[in-house]
């Protein structure tokens, strides 16, 4: 956009807080229009495709969910933000906003994020994304002078302390992930060594084999303690082992598997969070065989790396060719000529060690582990080790993967409006069998759970503890009934309250904002603490879904917007 967007008519805050900035923004899936007053006075409708494309956000700042293109993030008036009062104002609206340089920078960023929109979901990322930093912006610019530009030095003081402070927690990051394992493996080679007199490299390739359950059997204790040590240790060895490949699993569900599928034209990834989608149009639109392939694409890395593995390093070389190989150079002989034969024969390559690497390589992803094929040297049993958990956890992502796959595919296919009155049968007869609900009604909560606990992606008894849970946190509100059940603010406040006065610890964020250096509950009323404390921390985590949206979603230009909040970290206001 070549047009600067400029903040006006502002409209002062509603008795619910909220602030509504009318400024359409323009973008490629619509055309431009204006909507205004509070989104808590317009009941709304789901969208569908085509009335999307006809629609364009209204940036709206206000307390209350993300609902369609409007984005709903806590904000002060526009009198607060001004540090003024109408008598002030010298004449001009007093719910007028200055906007600075830098919020200007952001709105002419917005309108060029909503113009490189493709669809409504980038639209609303990068309104999201605006409102965020502009409900930021104004708080933290509440009764702060104009920064300065620090000196140079002071610059070159401030990089090189973020660059500090990034590598100390790496370190940490590191030093957390391996401690546990690196002790693991330490304990194991002091105790084999005096057990069984095993080197550390014997011992490191022992507990591997053994923590993956593979067990080849090429390595075992033969003393009675060395027996009774590995009975207790092996179970401690699975645990500590497998949860440190976390990093590795993360590294497997990665985006490189959707770009590869991309690159030879597997198919086109598909969004299926759009809830105006019918279920058929889903069912058309959603490629499995791309899914499946996702699934199995890291597994597949990892056995054509323990070929590898076992060709170059453990495989033993044949000294006379063997019956594959000359059947293998006999039929290139026959079809494609001696040339081709000469130039196979050549490469020296051995097709029997190719099958017996898939075949060691397959034994020991399902940890069959039969024994006859092992690593003998010490190049050999170092890789060995690294391979093992690696092959292990691959292949058990890939088949929980594939799974459940399977699962949401036959929920997705299941035709509910077939069952609609099977799902309200078993409501009626929740509470109660001996006297059951004739007029019952059942809630999209409950049908989710009704349709878990029958899938077994949950089962009934963790279901009834979240229940009791959520009973209990909602204990101090006035509900006639359990359907009317809901955590507010309110609810929130005084529970904080009440734990406080009983002594009771609270949440890191809520011993942060709302307790004094004392320790005591430092608000009087709950305005006071809606406005001092739960809008803020409303506002921050607003900001860390939205960075966690643009990294889910993949958005290169909306994550190109610089964040205020970064910049104006030295004068945040508390």
């Amino acid at each position: 956009s070549s047009t600067p967007m400029e903040l006006s008519n502002v409209e002062a805050a509603s008795p619910a807080g909220s602030v509504v900035w009318r400024q359409p923004i323009p973008c490629s899936c619509g055309a431009s229009t204006s909507r205004g007053g509070s989104s808590s006075q317009r009941p709304r409708a789901p969208a569908s495709a085509a009335q999307l494309s006809k629609r364009t956000p209204t940036i709206v700042a206000s307390p209350g969910r993300v609902d369609d293109a409007e984005v709903h993030v806590p904000i002060l008036t526009a009198s607060q933000l001004n540090g003024s009062n109408p008598s002030s104002s010298g004449g001009e609206n007093p719910d007028s906003v200055l906007i600075d340089a830098e919020m200007q920078k952001l709105l002419d960023q917005a309108l060029s994020l909503a113009s490189m929109a493709k669809g409504q979901t980038d639209v609303e990322v990068a309104t999201a994304r605006f409102a965020a930093e502009m409900s930021a912006a104004l708080r933290l610019r509440r009764g702060q002078p104009a920064p300065k530009r620090p000196a140079l030095l002071t610059q070159i003081a401030r990089a090189a302390r973020s660059a500090i402070d990034f590598v100390l927690s790496t370190i940490i990051s590191l030093y957390a992930m391996v401690a546990r394992p690196l002790l693991f493996y330490f304990v194991g080679c002091v105790v084999y060594g005096a057990l069984e007199g095993w080197s550390a490299i014997d011992t490191i390739y022992f507990l591997t084999v053994t923590s993956t359950t593979v067990g080849y059997g090429d390595f075992f204790p033969e003393t009675v303690p060395g027996k009774l040590f590995t009975c207790v240790y092996a179970l401690v060895g699975i645990t500590v082992v497998l949860a440190a490949l976390e990093p590795f699993v993360s590294f497997l569900k990665g985006d490189w598997r959707d770009k590869l599928l991309d690159l030879f034209g597997c198919g086109a990834k598909v969004d299926t969070d759009d809830l105006t989608l019918t279920p058929d149009e889903v069912n058309k639109l959603i490629n499995y065989n791309r899914r499946y392939a996702l699934a199995l694409i890291g597994p597949c890395a990892v056995l054509l790396s323990g070929m590898t593995l076992h060709y170059s390093y453990i495989r033993e070389a044949p000294r006379s060719p063997d019956a594959l190989s000359v059947w293998m150079n006999e039929w290139v002989s026959t079809n494609l000529g001696a040339e081709a034969a000469s130039y196979l024969v050549a490469l020296h390559l051995d097709f029997a060690g190719m099958v017996d690497s898939f075949y060691w390589s397959v034994v020991t992803m399902t940890t069959i582990g039969y024994g006859d094929i092992t690593p003998s040297s010490m190049a050999a049993k170092v890789l060995a080790t690294v391979y093992l958990p690696l092959a292990v956890i691959a292949l058990a992502d890939a088949v929980s993967d594939v799974q459940m796959i399977g699962l949401r595919r036959s929920i997705r296919e299941t035709d509910f409006g077939k069952l609609a009155d099977e799902c309200l049968l078993r409501d009626a007869v929740r509470d109660d069998p001996m006297i059951p609900n004739e007029e019952p009604v059942l809630s999209e909560a409950e049908f989710l759970i009704d349709q878990l606990t029958a899938n077994e992606i949950v089962d009934s008894a963790a279901v009834q503890a979240i229940r009791r849970q959520f009973r209990y946190i909602t204990r101090n509100g006035n509900f006639e009934r359990d359907e009317d059940r809901a955590l507010s603010a309110r609810l929130v406040y005084e529970e904080l309250r009440l734990r406080n006065s009983l002594g009771k610890d609270l949440s890191p964020g809520a011993t942060e904002m709302d307790l004094d250096e004392h320790g005591k509950f430092k608000w009087r009323s709950f305005e006071e603490w809606k406005a001092g404390s739960w809008q803020l921390r409303v506002g921050a985590a607003g900001q860390e879904k939205l960075k966690s949206l643009v990294k889910s979603k993949g958005k290169s230009h909306v994550t190109g917007m610089k964040t205020v909040v970064g910049k104006m970290a030295g004068r945040r206001a508390h």
